[in-house]
């Protein structure tokens, strides 16, 4: 008895991908999700790279924008974009990731948990590294993540620091004595 039943939707991916430079890319992806009894369609387009700086640093960036046309005639379309830096060294490691997720981004063949956010988040490794014993590498760690909406209101807070031991056999132990986190509900 569904007016729809019976109708098609159609689905294409489309991704392209070039090695550039040292262990570099630059590539473009484009999704189009159709469904034309229904009068409704979900399109993202967008750009992407990897970019190896030195031998120890590493940025990853995305940019995709989106294009929906929803049932009730209701038309939805924004930016969305991640970037993303590693630095990895023998006894130090740091990874800072901005995301940025406009309120009118839809992505309905993907999984986004969450639109509307400014999100900064740090990590920060520390590691000794004995020579002996079953104790491979050891440390501190700080972790904090930020995130915000896009008219300023301060949604999520978070400090973690940590104390993490690596043994041999890719056994962990970490230690969390303190965590602060703050969450600003909305609805």
């Amino acid at each position: 008895s569904d007016a729809l039943a019976g109708s098609r939707q159609y689905f294409t991916i489309a991704r392209v991908s070039r090695d550039i430079l040292n262990q570099s890319s630059v590539g473009a992806i484009y999704t189009n999700e159709e469904y034309p009894a229904a009068n409704m369609f979900n399109r993202i387009g967008g750009l992407d790279g990897r970019i190896k700086i030195t031998p120890s640093w590493t940025a990853t960036l995305q940019s995709v924008v989106s294009s929906t046309q929803l049932p009730g005639n209701l038309y939805r379309a924004g930016p969305a974009s991640y970037v993303d830096t590693t630095y990895s060294g023998v006894h130090t490691a740091y990874e800072a990731t901005y995301k940025d997720v406009s309120p009118g981004f839809i992505s309905l063949p993907g999984f986004v948990n969450r639109v509307d956010i400014r999100d900064l988040s740090n990590q920060f490794d520390y590691r000794f590294r004995p020579e002996n014993g079953p104790l491979v590498a050891w440390g501190p760690s700080v972790h904090t993540d930020w995130v915000w909406s896009h008219d300023g209101t301060r949604l999520d807070l978070l400090t973690d620091p940590s104390l993490n031991l690596r043994f041999k056999g890719q056994s962990i132990l970490a230690l969390y004595p303190y965590t602060d986190f703050h969450e600003q509900l909305r609805p």
